[in-house]
Formats: structure tokens, C-alpha cells, sequence
């Protein structure tokens, strides 16, 4: 089943005011910053737009040294919830689920975390990415992308890297990337476990539960 015409339009129409990453160690600032701000426009809340210097103080980022990919939720659900949203994150590879997140109308687009052999398959020449130790004890920047369609044989997906990339045959005008779910999935599940997050409205707690401390 190929990405269809259809696939194609809504993700130019989307992505139509994202960003690319401005260094090639902010690529999770920038994928927040623009699943946020494509969520604001969906459900009409400006207060979801946050700036990617925003986002990134919230995330410890400092140029050269990336993110925090530790306790991402924690860090960013301060930022998010005077405007009732939270952070969900889904550890390991599910594409049922991964779809569900996209066609969903009050959850943002989800961001993957890709195993760095990505940048080795999907550009023949020196891509520029050079991951360094990072800020927490995963010691290496790790790499997101956001996907906006998954079918039996393909991958829909926006890559923040986009600037930094010098030779792709995989990309479109509007920046839309395909590839195999094959492949998609082999850079998702590498060990250790990716993370899958997504922003949606805090779950509302019931009388009795917020009693029980639940």
C-alpha cells in the first residue's frame, strides 16, 4: 500500500509552519515545538505555542551537549499544564497505536526516537550528525522524527534534520520523507527500548479517586 495524494496534502498543509532544528543537537525542541503548535491550530488553543528556547529550558538543552532524554514528561508537564495538557510517552515499537495517536483529534502527532543508524540508511553522504556524550546516562544525543501516516508497507514522517541533510533521494518539496516500515521499524525497536510521546488534554481523575490519591 503506497502513501496516497491524499497522505501527501495533509501533511503539506501541516507542516506548512514547522521548523527544522536550528543545530543538529535540538532535534527534540523543535519536534515538541511543532507537534504543539500543529495541536494549538487543530483545537484552537494559542496557549500551546511555545517557542523551541522555551521548550528546550524546560528539557536542560545546551548546544553541543542535546536534551535531557531522561523524565521527559516531568519535565515538560510543568510547562503544559496551565493549559490542562501532559505528556505520554509509550516505550517500545507498536504501529497500531502509533496510528491511533495520529488520527486522534485531541492528541498531538506523535515523535519517535530512531536508533542513530538511521542517518547511515537514509543518506549516502556525511549527514553531519556526529552524536556526542550526552547530558544523562544514555550517553548519546538521541534523534526523533514525527510520523503522520503508517500503512502495511510505508512510513509517512516529518524529520526536523531537515536542513543539515546534503543528499536525499527519500524527500519532497514540502520536506515529506517515506520509507519502508520495515526499515522504520528496525531504527524504532533498536535496543535499548525507543520512546514514543505525545501531548493530549490531563486526564480528568474522578471524585473518588482523587479521595483515594488515585
Amino acid at each position: 500500500m503506497t502513501i496516497t495524494n491524499d497522505d501527501r496534502e495533509h501533511f503539506q498543509a501541516t507542516v506548512s509552519d514547522f521548523h527544522a532544528q536550528p543545530e543538529p543537537d535540538s532535534c527534540l525542541p523543535t519536534a515538541i515545538k511543532n507537534v504543539l503548535h500543529s495541536l494549538a491550530d487543530k483545537n484552537g488553543d494559542p496557549s500551546l505555542k511555545y517557542s523551541i528556547s522555551e521548550i528546550g529550558e524546560a528539557l536542560n538543552y545546551t548546544k553541543h551537549r542535546a536534551s535531557a532524554s531522561d523524565q521527559i514528561a516531568s519535565r515538560l508537564d510543568p510547562l503544559l499544564e496551565d493549559a490542562g495538557y501532559e505528556v505520554n510517552v509509550m516505550i517500545g515499537s507498536d504501529f497500531g497505536q502509533l496510528q491511533k495517536i495520529i488520527d486522534s483529534e485531541k492528541r498531538s502527532l506523535p515523535i519517535c526516537e530512531l536508533h542513530e543508524s538511521y542517518f547511515e540508511a537514509v543518506e549516502s553522504n556525511n549527514s553531519g550528525y556526529n552524536p556526542e556524550p550526552g547530558r544523562d546516562g544514555y550517553g548519546n544525543w538521541q534523534h526523533v522524527v514525527i510520523p503522520f501516516k503508517v500503512n502495511d508497507e510505508n512510513v509517512l514522517y516529518f524529520d526536523p534534520f531537515l536542513q543539515f541533510f546534503h543528499n536525499l533521494d527519500d524527500l519532497d518539496e514540502s520536506g515529506a520523507m517515506v520509507q519502508p516500515i520495515t526499515a522504520f521499524n528496525e531504527w524504532w525497536s533498536r535496543p535499548e527500548k525507543r520512546w514514543t510521546l505525545w501531548i493530549e488534554p490531563v486526564k480528568q481523575q474522578t471524585l473518588s479517586a482523587s479521595f483515594d490519591g488515585g
